[in-house]
């Protein structure tokens, strides 16, 4: 009767560890590929220089590509009113391996205005990640012929 019991008993812990292990590798999978920064999909800044960066397994193959626009059609885009697909230009496109720690970076130069910026994974079944990236000057913000903005600021 013991015996029994014990073989029970074992039987279904094997099953729970089984399917707990199996839950563990299928969530492990989705964080795989990750792009860390940028964390958000659209923002602003004001340097013309980025520093891109994520992680995937060693040996990854990462394109990341960047696109712009320039405002020559006086469309006055914004991150409210961003350019259609014809808009963009390329401005660069280069392939960087991820690492033996799993971790890939790579710094990129934007132009002023709106910037596309499209990160993809040399992996099946990994979706290309877009961010927007909007890129204004400084000193434009400081003038003050321009309302008052600097007021703003402090």
């Amino acid at each position: 009767m013991r015996k029994k019991l014990v073989v029970a008993f074992l039987l279904v812990f094997a099953i729970f560890c089984i399917g707990t292990f199996n839950d563990t590798a299928y969530a492990s999978d989705a964080n795989k590929y990750q792009v860390l920064s940028p964390s958000k999909s659209s923002f602003s800044i004001t340097d013309k220089v980025y520093l891109i960066n994520g992680k995937a397994p060693t040996g990854t193959d990462v394109t990341i590509e960047v696109y712009g626009t320039t405002d020559l059609t006086k469309k006055n885009f914004n991150l409210n009113h961003l350019p259609s697909k014809d808009d963009y230009i390329s401005l660069s496109s280069e392939t960087v391996t991820s690492g033996n720690m799993g971790f890939f970076q790579k710094q990129i130069n934007l132009i002023l205005g709106i910037n596309k910026v499209v990160v993809s994974f040399d992996a099946e079944g990994v979706a290309d990640q877009e961010f927007i990236i909007y890129v204004y000057n400084k000193s434009i913000i400081n003038n003050d012929r321009f309302g008052g903005f600097s007021k703003l600021k402090k």
